[in-house]
């Protein structure tokens, strides 16, 4: 058996009728490859999921369960599994199935050739339209305005090995995108390629507004670009709207012609009004992630841990 303790974190949200195939796959890969695997589900459901992972325990000593008190997020629950945790490496993945547990020996693989972080990127994956457009969309905007490199098509199936881990721990901001977070220390990293499956059973739980959520949180963390970029598009305007006024009042004054047109008036003021507005939007996006730095409050809130020590 290898001496390296692996864990797996597998944040769960109402997923009763995957467990238990979770288990059995994950179960066939610690036994056939001979790893020293430990499993932690870090629950939030309200359809007894949480239960279900209760009496597992009982059977595989090698299972634990954080039990939250109520639903936070995805990346919470990652952040509770993450900070209870003294393995070697952990590896972070889903518990719908879309992430194959088949692909964990690949990954302990790269670590063990010395990477800090493995990486999954998504072979092949079934997306709907809008979905596959906005992810594009976001990369795009990510890349031109952080200063930290994310890969293209990569979630958050990897591995992250203890001084990797240790340091996200380490962050104390109150919105944290993981994929940034864990690339900025700038660690040796390798990615493999690996197809996701569809998902076992059930519906996702990580609709278009959650995404676009992580978007954010993924673009106002790491960059200060956008509070720059909103600086300079107001000094622009400032400046073309001097060159209007002075245009103006050099054909009034000079000339007999004279800048007309309520619907030209109407038009600017449209656009200066607008944006404005997005530079606001803008600062209020920093300001709303000063604010909850400010609070203090905890990213999740543990009711209880269960494992078996016997």
């Amino acid at each position: 058996m290898t001496t390296n303790k692996i864990e797996l974190i597998i944040p769960c949200h109402n997923e009763l009728d995957t467990i238990d195939e979770l288990i059995r796959r994950i179960d066939n890969v610690k036994t056939n490859n001979d790893l020293n695997l430990y499993l932690t589900f870090v629950d939030d459901s309200d359809d007894g999921t949480h239960l279900l992972i209760e009496e597992r325990i009982e059977k595989h000593k090698y299972i634990k369960l954080i039990r939250l008190v109520r639903q936070f997020s995805q990346t919470s629950a990652i952040f509770a599994g993450l900070r209870e945790s003294d393995a070697d490496a952990v590896i972070i993945m889903d518990a719908d199935l879309q992430d194959p547990p088949e692909a964990i020996p690949l990954l302990i693989e790269e670590y063990k050739k010395g990477s800090e972080i493995v990486l999954v990127r998504r072979e092949s994956e079934k997306k709907n339209f809008l979905y596959a457009f906005f992810s594009k969309v976001f990369y795009s905007i990510y890349m031109l305005l952080s200063d930290t490199y994310v890969p293209k098509n990569v979630g958050e199936f990897r591995l992250l090995s203890k001084r990797a881990y240790s340091f996200v721990n380490s962050l104390r901001e109150s919105t944290t995108f993981l994929r940034g977070a864990s690339m900025w220390p700038g660690y040796k990293y390798s990615i493999i390629e690996v197809n996701r499956s569809e998902r076992f059973s059930g519906d996702t739980k990580y609709n278009f507004v959650r995404s676009l959520s992580v978007a954010l949180d993924g673009i106002f963390s790491f960059s200060t670009k956008p509070l720059r970029l909103s600086s300079f598009i107001a000094t622009l305007m400032l400046f073309l709207g001097i060159i209007g006024i002075i245009y103006a009042l050099v054909l009034r004054l000079f000339t007999e012609s004279y800048v007309p047109g309520l619907t030209l008036i109407f038009i600017a003021m449209l656009f200066f009004t607008g944006i404005q507005l997005l530079i606001l939007g803008i600062v209020s996006e920093y300001i709303l992630r000063i604010s909850y730095d400010v609070k203090r409050r905890p990213k999740y809130l543990i009711d209880y841990i269960k494992e078996n020590k016997s």
